[in-house]
């Protein structure tokens, strides 16, 4: 029973330490598991046969390992402190040592430090090659959907004949700026996470603001990420495990490049029509033209 409370004591400083290992004040959360560590230490020695403990080397080994968790911890802290005078970025073996450590104390964190070890988590694999690509892919995956989401619900308020602003279209431009820049995504080999991102994108095309981007600004763009679609899904279909997952990936090659010549072509259609003479472009359309018209608008959208 000593032993579990001394166990449960030891597990209550982790939390501590994790709780405050983003502060910018200059606390160091490294103290208290050293003072305990420390009795625990001399306790040891000085009890000798007469421990308190039924089996003291259980608590001795914990408290080691999280003494050792607690000084990444304050690590951690340091290199964040925004105020420090001698901020240094970690290591990679010491970002690999803390990963480590939430690893092995996870299931001893209480729920409400969860979203802090989950967020120092994140940070650690960011910087870790193993780790890096997938985890860049996930995050522009992310910030596509909620670009498609807000744009959602701008659709459903002007549904409703309620008030919308196309805050979307700024961060739609932002985002394809930085996707479209980021030479590390760029590296990235062809998997299923980035085949998602390529077909995320494109969803989210019709979310750039028109006087940035016109229709065959548009159009180009389809047809590009219709092009990395039918790449990317070729290359995961040649290394499919089995049929099935094969032929989803050529059915989405196919589908790709089915969306790639028609954008193609409504490429040409619209260099076509800017290139007739002006007083044939300054003509009242028919209705048939102008439904004709209406018709590719939607077809293209």
């Amino acid at each position: 029973m000593a032993e579990n409370l001394q166990i449960e004591e030891l597990y209550r400083i982790i939390n501590r330490a994790v709780s405050r290992c983003t502060n910018h004040e200059n606390n160091a959360v490294n103290t208290e598991i050293s003072i305990y560590q420390s009795k625990v230490a001399h306790r040891r020695s000085a009890d000798g046969q007469l421990s308190i403990w039924t089996d003291d080397s259980l608590v001795y080994a914990e408290t080691a390992k999280a003494a050792d968790f607690c000084d990444c911890l304050e690590e951690y802290r340091q290199s964040i402190d925004l105020y420090a005078s001698n901020t240094q970025s970690l290591s990679e073996y010491n970002y690999r040592k803390l990963l480590k450590g939430i690893e092995y104390f996870r299931p001893q964190i209480y729920s409400e430090n969860m979203y802090i070890l989950n967020a120092l988590e994140y940070n650690c694999k960011r910087q870790l090659p193993e780790y890096h690509d997938k985890m860049l892919l996930e995050e522009y995956n992310r910030k596509a959907l909620r670009i498609r989401d807000m744009k959602q619900g701008y659709d459903r308020l002007r549904r409703q004949n309620q008030k919308a602003s196309k805050d979307y279209e700024k961060d739609a431009l932002y985002f394809f700026k930085e996707v479209m820049n980021n030479e590390e995504l760029r590296k990235i080999k062809g998997c299923a996470e980035k085949l998602s991102l390529y077909e995320n994108c494109l969803n989210i095309v019709d979310c750039l603001p028109a006087e940035k981007y016109n229709r065959s600004a548009k159009f180009k763009l389809k047809k590009n990420f219709n092009y990395a679609i039918r790449i990317t899904a070729t290359a995961l279909s040649r290394e499919a495990n089995n049929a099935e997952q094969a032929k989803r990936y050529e059915d989405i090659s196919k589908k790709a490049e089915y969306e790639e010549n028609r954008y193609a072509k409504a490429m040409e259609r619209v260099r076509e029509f800017s290139e007739k003479p002006q007083r044939y472009k300054s003509r009242a359309l028919s209705i048939e033209a102008r439904n004709k018209r209406a018709k590719e608008e939607w077809d293209y959208r």
